[in-house]
């Protein structure tokens, strides 16, 4: 037994204690937890006490100890890591709407901020494979000015809205930086003015050649070049042909007028009829004041096709129109003192578009190609994180030399007669597209009766819209067709229409009965 006052040692059975004088209680513990009571079984009386090790019950209650502190410690990490990342697992389900912070994006893609927001927007796009569709987006850090290296194509994604006003998930098959990898068409638009005679010309030339050799035509990138004066001018189709455009850049001679709008138009109504990213780079060294086209022509044009203009304004040139085409149509306008001054210009231009990023998808809203399209797109990763809305129209233009689009139908004989027509007006030959007309039919006669005026057309591109039905028998369909037409005794002209034509279906084809409108809306002088 042991004094529960001053811990002193006890004989069994003791009432008071011996040292201190305390009363005893009880059955009593050493110090120490140590138990003084022995069983009271025969040979336990009058026998010393027992006194056992302190190490003989602390194990169990140590290890008991360290297992209720693992215990906690686990409990703390779990809800530590259940606050901080909600167990999320990536996955690539896209926001209907985000301005780049974490709220904006699904849980699936991503649940805490991102260090930096992702400026996006949609510069092209590209339907002429729909339902598959192309697009072209700037990126940038808007801290920067600059795009950040080593995104993620993984972390893109797209929504479309569909029929029900939802924006449905769609696959993002192809996410990659056009630099090195992906081709850029240029249509590349030169002023030889009367004004850029002698050294400016010899400059710009200079300029234009090493530009071009600094392009990746290994990687696709082709250049078509345009000449303007009093005219414009077809110097050299698009072409990979480095040798060639150099020598055409070369042979570039000046004349006396400035029919920028001209030229610019031309310009984009050929790279429009081409797929993929492209754009127009011009540069003049004066205002315009021959073209037959306005501002607002090239502004609709470049626009309806998203083709962006850049343009290098040399010496006192009026800014105020050709910086709204540039702002229009999602270009930039630089304004220089001096020739020498556009090498880096280009150089720069360049690099921007190079430096867009194409995302391919295949459209699963069962949308038409003709259908207005709204979009969101972005970007979430746990360094950057942005998105954008976009809607648009997929208008398609599409080169005389590319295959046809459509098998059946009120446009498919509308798309027949087109690529047949210029043949027709070359050769004088009627049957070249009689079998797209009906026989008795207005169109039948007015145009039987034309192709025999001696007039020379080549088709340079078109589009056509989607059939409207009046019943299962009748049709329209409209169209935007540019032709470079030759009437005897006259300049070349580019010459852009529009035109309506009446269909009715004989048996199980679909034949051309009459033009409902037709409207020239330009002429351009080559």
């Amino acid at each position: 037994m042991w004094c529960t006052k001053c811990g002193a040692e006890l004989p069994d059975n003791a009432k008071f204690c011996t040292a201190c004088g305390a009363k005893v209680v009880g059955p009593q513990q050493a110090p120490g937890g140590r138990s003084t009571s022995v069983p009271a079984s025969e040979g336990a009386r009058g026998a010393a006490p027992e006194t056992p090790s302190p190490r003989t019950h602390r194990g169990p209650m140590i290890a008991i100890a360290v297992v209720c502190v693992v215990a906690l410690l686990a409990l703390a990490v779990f809800v530590g890591t259940q606050l901080a990342g909600g167990g999320a697992a990536p996955a690539a389900d896209a926001p209907q709407q985000g301005s780049g912070s974490a709220e904006d994006v699904p849980a699936e893609v991503a649940v805490s901020e991102p260090a930096r927001d992702l400026a996006i927007s949609v510069q092209q796009v590209d339907a002429s494979a729909f339902p598959t569709v192309r697009l072209y987006l700037r990126v940038e850090d808007p801290a920067t000015g600059e795009v950040p290296e080593g995104l993620d194509g993984s972390l893109f994604y797209i929504e479309r809205e569909d029929a029900n006003a939802t924006f449905v998930k769609q696959t993002v098959v192809t996410a990659t930086q056009l630099n090195e990898t992906e081709s850029l068409k240029v249509g590349m638009v030169a002023d030889v003015s009367g004004s850029m005679s002698g050294a400016p010309l010899d400059d710009a030339k200079r300029i234009m050649r090493d530009f071009v050799s600094s392009m990746q035509f290994d990687a696709g990138d082709e250049v078509e070049l345009v000449s303007f004066s009093t005219g414009v001018r077809l110097e050299r189709e698009l072409t990979a042909d480095e040798a060639a455009l150099s020598s055409s850049i070369s042979n570039l001679a000046t004349d006396d007028m400035t029919s920028l709008y001209d030229a610019l138009y031309a310009s984009v109504e050929r790279m429009a009829a081409q797929d993929g990213a492209r754009c127009v780079i011009a540069f003049t060294d004066g205002n315009d004041n021959y073209s037959s086209c306005t501002m607002d022509d090239v502004i609709e044009v470049a626009n309806r096709y998203r083709v962006p203009v850049f343009i290098i304004g040399i010496g006192s040139v009026d800014a105020s129109g050709v910086q709204a085409i540039c702002d229009a149509t999602g270009g930039a306008y630089y304004s220089i003192s001096s020739v020498g001054s556009m090498a880096e210009l280009y150089n720069s231009i360049y690099r921007m578009e190079k430096e867009l990023y194409l995302l391919e998808f295949t459209d699963s809203t069962g949308a038409s190609v003709s259908d207005a399209a709204s979009i969101q797109v972005g970007y979430a990763g746990a360094d950057y994180a942005g998105s954008c809305t976009y809607s648009y129209t997929p208008n398609v233009l599409l080169s005389a030399e590319s295959s046809t689009i459509f098998s059946d139908g009120p446009e498919a004989t509308v798309e027949r007669y087109l690529k047949n027509f210029d043949d027709a007006m070359t050769y004088t030959d009627f049957s070249r597209i009689s079998d797209c007309l009906k026989p008795g039919s207005d169109i039948y006669a007015e145009q039987e009766a034309y192709v025999t005026r001696g007039i020379s057309e080549e088709l340079d591109s078109y589009e056509i819209s989607p059939a409207s039905y009046t019943d299962d028998a009748h049709a329209t369909v409209a169209t935007r067709e540019t032709f470079y037409v030759q009437v005897p005794g006259k300049p070349l002209q580019l010459m852009t229409q529009e035109c309506t034509y009446a269909l009715e279906r004989v048996g199980d084809t679909w034949l051309m009965t009459s033009f409902v409108d037709l409207e020239v809306t330009n002429r351009i002088n080559q």
